[in-house]
């Protein structure tokens, strides 16, 4: 997906919240940060899409199994002990938590509910479930299994929302007067 339909998409999607909420500027800038943010991680995890015929014919020879891990930590073991240098490796895995960050930051803003660690925790672990079970769907959809089911995937995407919230409640530390914080939340 392009950046200038996720822009599109997002504008749409604070307009559309703003109607029934009418929020601040500060919020709403917010809620369309927020927004870009999850429709780049779609755009990342599930795109492209491999849909063309003659495509698929050729990469579904013998790959007719989806590629899954559910033992924690197997695939960051492998990829630290077999990867080409010690560069993709950590470029993979702190993708993978870098990604999630900003989740991690912006949802405790943006929904009072989020606001406890062990909300943004269960939350982290939806939000990567989420990304990995829409990679098998598409690949059972389309009869290929372009991407694979990971634990490890979601358990780094859970760190990098944790590590977003911490980020967060770190600012809000030095934000003596919450000013950042009320604009956001004043509705």
């Amino acid at each position: 997906m392009p950046l200038g339909v996720s822009l599109v998409i997002a504008v749409i999607l604070t307009a559309l919240h703003n109607i029934s909420t009418k929020n601040n500027v500060i919020k709403n800038l917010t809620l369309l940060i927020f927004y870009l943010h999850i429709l780049v991680v779609i755009s990342i995890t599930l795109f492209p899409i491999p849909v063309q015929s003659n495509l698929l014919l050729s990469l579904n020879r013998g790959n007719i199994e989806p590629n899954m891990n559910f033992i924690p930590f197997k695939s960051i073991i492998d990829i630290m002990q077999n990867s080409v240098s010690p560069f993709v490796a950590v470029k993979q895995i702190a993708g993978n938590i870098l990604m999630c960050a900003p989740f991690g930051f912006y949802a405790p803003l943006l929904f009072q509910q989020l606001k406890s660690v062990i909300r943004i925790i269960i939350s982290g672990i939806l939000f990567g479930l989420c990304i990995e079970l829409s990679q098998l769907i598409i690949g059972v959809g389309i009869g290929f299994f372009y991407r694979s089911l990971d634990v490890d995937d979601i358990i780094l995407n859970t760190i990098g929302v944790i590590l977003g919230y911490a980020f967060l409640t770190l600012l809000k530390r030095f934000d003596v007067k919450n000013s950042f914080y009320q604009k956001v939340f004043k509705s």
